[in-house]
Protein backbone atom coordinates (compact mmCIF):
# COMPACT_ATOMS: atom_id res chain seq x y z
CA UNK A 1 0.00 0.00 0.00
CA UNK A 2 1.27 3.52 -0.80
CA UNK A 3 0.95 4.65 2.81
CA UNK A 4 3.37 1.94 3.97
CA UNK A 5 6.18 3.32 1.80
CA UNK A 6 8.12 6.15 3.41
CA UNK A 7 11.23 6.37 1.21
CA UNK A 8 12.02 5.93 -2.47
CA UNK A 9 15.68 5.03 -3.03
CA UNK A 10 16.48 5.49 -6.69
CA UNK A 11 19.29 5.45 -9.23
CA UNK A 12 19.30 6.83 -12.75
CA UNK A 13 21.35 6.01 -15.81
CA UNK A 14 21.33 8.41 -18.74
CA UNK A 15 22.88 8.77 -22.16
CA UNK A 16 23.37 11.55 -24.65
CA UNK A 17 20.35 12.75 -26.61
CA UNK A 18 22.23 12.27 -29.86
CA UNK A 19 19.78 14.22 -32.03
CA UNK A 20 19.96 17.18 -29.65
CA UNK A 21 23.77 17.11 -29.63
CA UNK A 22 23.84 17.10 -33.44
CA UNK A 23 21.31 19.93 -33.69
CA UNK A 24 22.81 22.29 -31.12
CA UNK A 25 26.52 21.52 -31.17
CA UNK A 26 27.07 20.82 -34.87
CA UNK A 27 24.23 22.50 -36.74
CA UNK A 28 24.65 22.50 -40.50
CA UNK A 29 27.73 20.27 -40.42
CA UNK A 30 26.00 17.19 -41.80
CA UNK A 31 26.88 14.94 -38.88
CA UNK A 32 24.61 12.06 -38.01
CA UNK A 33 23.47 11.91 -34.36
CA UNK A 34 25.91 9.09 -33.64
CA UNK A 35 28.80 10.94 -35.25
CA UNK A 36 27.92 14.09 -33.30
CA UNK A 37 28.07 12.25 -29.98
CA UNK A 38 31.40 10.66 -30.84
CA UNK A 39 32.86 14.01 -31.85
CA UNK A 40 31.57 15.74 -28.72
CA UNK A 41 33.04 13.01 -26.50
CA UNK A 42 36.40 13.32 -28.26
CA UNK A 43 36.39 17.09 -27.71
CA UNK A 44 35.52 16.71 -24.04
CA UNK A 45 38.22 14.10 -23.53
CA UNK A 46 40.85 16.32 -25.12
CA UNK A 47 39.84 19.34 -23.02
CA UNK A 48 38.89 17.77 -19.67
CA UNK A 49 40.31 14.22 -19.82
CA UNK A 50 36.73 12.99 -19.39
CA UNK A 51 34.21 12.31 -22.13
CA UNK A 52 31.16 12.65 -19.88
CA UNK A 53 28.59 14.67 -21.78
CA UNK A 54 26.88 17.37 -19.63
CA UNK A 55 23.57 16.25 -18.18
CA UNK A 56 21.73 19.05 -20.00
CA UNK A 57 22.34 17.05 -23.18
CA UNK A 58 21.25 13.73 -21.69
CA UNK A 59 18.08 11.68 -21.31
CA UNK A 60 17.21 8.91 -18.82
CA UNK A 61 17.23 5.37 -20.16
CA UNK A 62 17.17 3.39 -16.91
CA UNK A 63 15.69 4.22 -13.52
CA UNK A 64 15.54 1.75 -10.64
CA UNK A 65 13.49 2.55 -7.54
CA UNK A 66 13.75 0.81 -4.19
CA UNK A 67 10.60 1.09 -2.09
CA UNK A 68 11.43 1.38 1.60
CA UNK A 69 8.96 1.33 4.49
CA UNK A 70 8.90 3.68 7.46
CA UNK A 71 10.83 1.12 9.51
CA UNK A 72 13.57 1.09 6.82
CA UNK A 73 12.71 -2.29 5.30
CA UNK A 74 13.32 -2.74 1.56
CA UNK A 75 10.00 -3.93 0.15
CA UNK A 76 10.74 -4.01 -3.58
CA UNK A 77 13.01 -2.80 -6.39
CA UNK A 78 11.28 -1.83 -9.62
CA UNK A 79 12.48 -0.64 -13.01
CA UNK A 80 10.45 2.15 -14.59
CA UNK A 81 8.87 1.37 -17.97
CA UNK A 82 10.39 -2.08 -18.15
CA UNK A 83 11.01 -3.57 -20.73
CA UNK A 84 10.54 -0.63 -23.16
CA UNK A 85 12.57 1.92 -21.14
CA UNK A 86 11.34 4.95 -23.06
CA UNK A 87 12.81 8.20 -21.69
CA UNK A 88 9.56 10.18 -21.76
CA UNK A 89 7.59 7.35 -20.11
CA UNK A 90 10.31 6.81 -17.48
CA UNK A 91 10.10 10.50 -16.61
CA UNK A 92 6.31 10.47 -16.41
CA UNK A 93 6.24 7.31 -14.29
CA UNK A 94 8.88 8.70 -11.92
CA UNK A 95 6.88 11.81 -11.09
CA UNK A 96 3.61 9.88 -10.91
CA UNK A 97 5.24 7.60 -8.36
CA UNK A 98 6.60 10.59 -6.48
CA UNK A 99 3.06 11.96 -6.16
CA UNK A 100 1.52 8.54 -5.38
CA UNK A 101 3.83 7.94 -2.46
CA UNK A 102 3.65 11.58 -1.36
CA UNK A 103 7.39 12.12 -1.39
CA UNK A 104 8.34 15.64 -0.26
CA UNK A 105 11.34 17.48 -1.65
CA UNK A 106 13.40 20.17 0.05
CA UNK A 107 17.15 20.29 -0.54
CA UNK A 108 18.23 21.52 2.89
CA UNK A 109 15.60 19.69 4.93
CA UNK A 110 16.84 16.14 5.45
CA UNK A 111 13.59 15.13 7.12
CA UNK A 112 11.88 15.75 3.78
CA UNK A 113 14.43 14.86 1.11
CA UNK A 114 17.67 12.95 1.55
CA UNK A 115 20.55 13.28 -0.89
CA UNK A 116 23.22 10.93 0.44
CA UNK A 117 26.03 12.77 -1.32
CA UNK A 118 25.00 16.08 0.23
CA UNK A 119 24.52 14.43 3.61
CA UNK A 120 28.01 12.90 3.54
CA UNK A 121 29.63 16.15 2.36
CA UNK A 122 27.59 18.59 4.50
CA UNK A 123 25.97 20.00 1.36
CA UNK A 124 29.21 20.27 -0.56
CA UNK A 125 31.40 21.64 2.22
CA UNK A 126 33.79 18.73 1.68
CA UNK A 127 34.39 16.14 -1.03
CA UNK A 128 33.46 12.49 -0.60
CA UNK A 129 36.19 11.09 -2.82
CA UNK A 130 35.29 7.57 -3.89
CA UNK A 131 31.55 8.18 -3.88
CA UNK A 132 29.01 5.39 -3.68
CA UNK A 133 31.57 2.76 -4.62
CA UNK A 134 33.71 3.62 -1.59
CA UNK A 135 30.76 3.90 0.78
CA UNK A 136 29.38 0.52 -0.29
CA UNK A 137 32.75 -1.18 0.05
CA UNK A 138 33.23 0.23 3.54
CA UNK A 139 30.06 -1.67 4.43
CA UNK A 140 31.24 -4.86 2.76
CA UNK A 141 28.88 -4.50 -0.18
CA UNK A 142 29.91 -4.98 -3.84
CA UNK A 143 30.05 -1.42 -5.11
CA UNK A 144 31.10 -1.24 -8.75
CA UNK A 145 31.54 -4.67 -10.31
CA UNK A 146 31.64 -5.41 -14.05
CA UNK A 147 30.18 -2.05 -15.09
CA UNK A 148 31.29 1.52 -14.36
CA UNK A 149 29.28 4.66 -14.98
CA UNK A 150 31.51 5.84 -17.80
CA UNK A 151 30.71 2.64 -19.73
CA UNK A 152 26.97 3.30 -20.00
CA UNK A 153 27.04 5.37 -23.20
CA UNK A 154 29.01 2.75 -25.12
CA UNK A 155 26.84 -0.04 -23.73
CA UNK A 156 23.72 1.81 -24.84
CA UNK A 157 25.16 2.36 -28.33
CA UNK A 158 25.88 -1.38 -28.49
CA UNK A 159 22.31 -2.26 -27.48
CA UNK A 160 23.31 -3.68 -24.09
CA UNK A 161 20.33 -2.16 -22.30
CA UNK A 162 19.65 -5.20 -20.12
CA UNK A 163 23.15 -4.94 -18.62
CA UNK A 164 22.64 -1.23 -17.95
CA UNK A 165 19.41 -2.02 -16.11
CA UNK A 166 21.14 -4.65 -13.98
CA UNK A 167 23.87 -2.13 -13.16
CA UNK A 168 21.19 0.35 -12.12
CA UNK A 169 19.51 -2.26 -9.89
CA UNK A 170 22.79 -3.00 -8.12
CA UNK A 171 23.46 0.69 -7.56
CA UNK A 172 20.09 1.00 -5.85
CA UNK A 173 20.99 -1.86 -3.52
CA UNK A 174 24.31 -0.20 -2.64
CA UNK A 175 22.49 3.07 -2.07
CA UNK A 176 19.95 1.40 0.20
CA UNK A 177 22.65 -0.10 2.42
CA UNK A 178 24.48 3.24 2.63
CA UNK A 179 21.15 4.88 3.47
CA UNK A 180 20.69 2.41 6.33
CA UNK A 181 24.10 3.26 7.77
CA UNK A 182 23.33 6.99 7.64
CA UNK A 183 20.22 6.28 9.73
CA UNK A 184 22.51 4.64 12.30
CA UNK A 185 24.86 7.62 12.23
CA UNK A 186 21.95 10.00 12.80
CA UNK A 187 20.59 7.97 15.70
CA UNK A 188 17.39 6.93 13.92
CA UNK A 189 18.27 3.24 13.81
CA UNK A 190 20.18 1.02 16.24
CA UNK A 191 23.19 -0.80 14.84
CA UNK A 192 21.68 -4.16 15.80
CA UNK A 193 18.44 -3.26 14.01
CA UNK A 194 20.42 -2.24 10.91
CA UNK A 195 22.18 -5.60 10.86
CA UNK A 196 18.83 -7.39 11.14
CA UNK A 197 17.47 -5.40 8.20
CA UNK A 198 20.54 -6.28 6.15
CA UNK A 199 20.08 -9.97 6.92
CA UNK A 200 16.40 -9.75 5.94
CA UNK A 201 17.29 -8.00 2.70
CA UNK A 202 19.83 -10.69 1.86
CA UNK A 203 17.14 -13.32 2.33
CA UNK A 204 14.81 -11.31 0.10
CA UNK A 205 17.49 -11.09 -2.60
CA UNK A 206 18.09 -14.84 -2.37
CA UNK A 207 14.37 -15.45 -2.93
CA UNK A 208 14.51 -13.34 -6.11
CA UNK A 209 17.94 -14.35 -7.41
CA UNK A 210 16.77 -17.21 -9.62
CA UNK A 211 14.78 -14.83 -11.80
CA UNK A 212 17.08 -11.81 -11.48
CA UNK A 213 20.65 -11.93 -12.86
CA UNK A 214 21.37 -8.60 -11.15
CA UNK A 215 20.46 -9.90 -7.71
CA UNK A 216 22.42 -13.10 -8.32
CA UNK A 217 25.49 -11.09 -9.29
CA UNK A 218 25.08 -8.88 -6.25
CA UNK A 219 24.89 -11.88 -3.94
CA UNK A 220 27.94 -13.45 -5.60
CA UNK A 221 29.91 -10.36 -4.52
CA UNK A 222 28.19 -9.95 -1.17
CA UNK A 223 30.26 -9.13 1.88
CA UNK A 224 29.35 -8.53 5.53
CA UNK A 225 30.46 -5.48 7.46
CA UNK A 226 33.08 -6.21 10.08
CA UNK A 227 32.47 -4.23 13.26
CA UNK A 228 35.92 -2.86 14.21
CA UNK A 229 35.01 -2.74 17.91
CA UNK A 230 34.00 -6.37 17.94
CA UNK A 231 37.04 -7.36 15.90
CA UNK A 232 39.36 -5.48 18.27
CA UNK A 233 37.89 -7.25 21.28
CA UNK A 234 38.31 -10.64 19.60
Amino acid sequence: MPNSIRYLVFDTESVADAALVAKLRYAGQGLSPGEAVRRYRDELMEKYESDFIPYSFQMPISVAVGKVTADFRLEDVVMLDEPQFRPHVITENFWRGWEKYRQPRSRYNTTAHIDLCELLTNFGSTRFTGGLNLAANLLGKPGKMDVQGDMVQDMYDAGRLAEINDYCRCDVLDTYFVFLRTRVLLGQLALEAEQQLIAQTKQWLESKAESSPAFRLYLDHWGDWLNPWTAAEA
